[in-house]
């Protein structure tokens, strides 16, 4: 069954056989929040 709301993001990466769950970040309070701490994002 899939989730109706979800506030939450995920990054995470793939490498070989593993996911590397890297952060869990709440968006419903501050999206913008986790854009400024990664400049790779932009």
């Amino acid at each position: 069954m899939p989730f109706e709301v979800f506030p939450y993001a995920l990054i995470f990466r793939i490498r070989d056989d593993e996911l590397q769950v890297i952060a869990v970040m709440q968006m419903s309070r501050r999206p913008g929040y986790w854009k400024a701490r990664d400049q790779s994002w932009k």
